[in-house]
């Protein structure tokens, strides 16, 4: 199962993808919209995080854009701002998850797990 991590930090990426790798998961990573997007496209994620903390764009507008060009691929969102479920729910994005900490990864597998159990009871 692929997932898509959107994250600007290329050394948090690739500890998310290892420890998905570690839990059988496969990652795909994108550090800017247009990539983020792309990979989106042509990967075919069965789960999409992203960090909602990107500089310098609108990642509520990004979210957005994700949701809208795959809208039955479940969001784990990764913010420390925990207004951001809201805004993104008033946004038209449904949140799968939230990852409130981005450097405590013993947060990332169960949100992802629980999108991927949720998408399918949907």
């Amino acid at each position: 199962m692929r997932v898509l991590v959107v994250d600007d930090s290329r050394t948090l990426s690739k500890i998310a993808g290892r420890l998905l790798a570690s839990e059988g998961l496969e990652s795909v990573t994108a550090a800017d919209p247009g990539s983020a997007l792309r990979r989106l496209t042509s990967q075919s994620p069965a789960v999409i995080v992203v960090d909602l903390e990107l500089p310098g764009i609108d990642t509520i507008d990004l979210a957005r854009r994700l949701h809208e060009a795959a809208p039955d691929t479940p969001l784990v969102a990764v913010s420390t701002v925990e207004d951001d479920r809201h805004r993104l729910e008033e946004s038209g994005v449904a949140v799968a998850g939230m990852v409130t900490d981005r450097y405590d990864y013993t947060q990332l597998v169960p949100a992802v797990w629980n999108a991927v159990v949720g998408s399918r009871q949907s």
